[in-house]
């Protein structure tokens, strides 16, 4: 099986960091809409007015509803946060809607009530909750509610009462879709620069990685060898190399085929970024050549970890495929080295390594 891409890699981290903050955020955002429905709920004027009347029973459903919320995103994992999420949007919709038509009943007396500021907000929420066309149609859906909700309100008016408020509904309705729009266009516009930077992301992946091993190809590496040997040389850190190649590899290709061939190489790349430090670099340097950068990493202790390597490409196959072995060679860098004479050291042991049959270490020293 082939190991997963970085870009695989990065968008599962991306996701699960997106859970994270959501979780994060309604459960630290809810218990302040619970107690803020509650409070106003307490202070109700419940003889007084129309909008005493829907707060009476709006607040204590509000409250409900992100209580619930509380419990599926603390109990629930990612299930109970979609439940959660999508069940009190369409609550706080609802109540929305209601608010706009229990105020517009009374809009001659009572002029906006204070909630409506606050409609908006759902075109923005819903890009939280949704994926980015799903949120645009709920988006439009509930202006299309909002809309009518105020229509049916202001036709129980008396004309003169639509003809006072005009303006004010003009600004209202303006206002929501001026909310609706700008937040698609933001969303627009930061999906295409996600694109892009994915994009950009992926041709330098492609472009600095093998396409079969999913390891680091010979350009990569030696733009990384010749980083790590100037490091080396303003800071004293030793840096090691380990050139190692397949045993026979041409007698598998001409037996089994190439394909069997690639998924040998496949496998070996596997066990190799399986047993290396996360400061440690493998690459496919060409054919069946892998070359192994090891910074700050004395010879002794790269010989040790060819030994461990060679005993495990060398370990009985399990999963089907032919049985290999390989050749390798070590070498550390010295002052004067460049990227060049450091491969050419690590090839020359190798090279010894293969005249004597195969599956050793070899150490090249200056």
């Amino acid at each position: 099986m082939r190991p997963a891409s970085p870009l695989l890699v990065a968008a599962q981290n991306e996701d699960e960091s997106l859970f994270s903050l959501k979780r994060l955020i309604y459960l630290s955002a809810m218990p302040l809409v619970v107690a803020s429905g509650l409070v106003g709920w307490a202070f109700i004027d419940f003889g007084r007015g129309q909008e005493n009347f829907y707060e009476a029973y709006s607040l204590p459903l509000f409250a409900l509803a992100g209580a619930v919320c509380i419990l599926l995103v603390w109990l629930g994992g990612r299930r109970g946060l979609r439940m959660g999420e999508l069940g009190f949007f369409w609550v706080s919709s609802l109540l929305m809607t209601l608010n706009l038509y229990y105020n517009f009943l009374s809009i001659s007396k009572d002029g906006l009530w204070t909630p409506i500021l606050w409609m908006g907000c759902l075109f923005v929420v819903s890009h939280f909750v949704f994926e980015s066309r799903q949120a645009t149609r709920v988006s439009l859906l509930m202006f299309g509610v909002f809309l009518l909700a105020g229509t049916l309100a202001l036709i129980q008016q008396p004309a003169s009462v639509f003809l006072g408020q005009l303006n004010t509904l003009i600004q209202l309705y303006a206002s929501l879709l001026t909310y609706l729009l700008v937040t698609r266009l933001l969303l627009a516009l930061k999906e295409r620069s996600a694109l892009l930077h994915l994009e950009a992301n992926r041709f330098f992946h492609l472009a600095h990685t093998d396409a079969l091993t999913d390891t680091a190809n010979r350009r990569s590496m030696i733009v990384a060898i010749e980083a790590t040997l100037g490091r080396s040389r303003a800071t004293g850190q030793p840096v090691s190399l380990i050139l190692l190649d397949l045993d026979r590899f041409k007698q598998i290709n001409d037996r089994y085929g190439h394909e069997v061939g690639d998924q040998v190489l496949v496998r070996v790349a596997t066990q190799l970024k399986g047993h290396l430090r996360k400061t440690d670099l493998v690459g496919r340097w060409g054919g069946e050549e892998f070359v192994l950068l090891l910074p700050e990493t004395p010879l002794e202790e790269a010989v040790r970890l060819a030994e461990r390597l060679k005993a495990k490409l060398a370990e009985p196959s399990v999963d089907g495929l032919p049985d290999t072995s390989a050749s390798f060679g070590v070498a550390q860098a010295v002052v004067e080295d460049d990227c060049d004479e450091l491969v050419s050291r690590a090839d020359r042991a190798m090279y010894l390594s293969k005249q004597s049959g195969g599956n050793r270490v070899v150490v090249e020293t200056v």
